[in-house]
């Protein structure tokens, strides 16, 4: 695997861990991390490139903006972690890879009954902050 690659695949692993240690947190800094981390291995893990790769990193980044929006009362985040979780998906349905479709599935559709109670809860263009 050229250097890249490797580093790529560095930086979703810590950004693995970091998203363990920030669910046992209260805070979000750990999930802040986490995301800085998957977005950086997401530089090289392209979808083009190394679709599985991506998915993972994706599926990664998605839970780990779904804390943080669920923490902050954040839409927006929700959202975008919605997206990141249904583009998992979709390459896990495309590469016909069973054990991960049906847990990135059941995990875009309980975001997606969160962000309905989240828009019902907080009045468009605010949050609720909490470190």
């Amino acid at each position: 695997m050229p250097v890249p690659l490797d580093w790529a695949t560095t930086q979703n692993n810590l950004g693995n861990a970091l998203s363990k240690l920030g669910e046992r947190e209260s805070g979000r800094v750990r999930l802040e991390e986490a995301v800085a981390a998957y977005r950086d291995a997401l530089q090289e893990w392209t979808r083009e490139r190394v679709p599985l790769q991506w998915a993972y990193s994706e599926h990664g980044l998605a839970d780990a903006l779904a804390a943080i929006a669920v923490r902050s009362n954040d839409p927006a985040r929700l959202e975008e972690a919605i997206r990141c979780m249904n583009g998992a998906a979709e390459i896990y349905r495309e590469g016909h890879v069973s054990q991960w479709l049906p847990v990135a599935e059941s995990r875009s559709a309980t975001m997606k009954a969160e962000l309905a109670k989240m828009k019902k809860r907080v009045p468009p263009g605010q949050t609720t902050e909490r470190q």
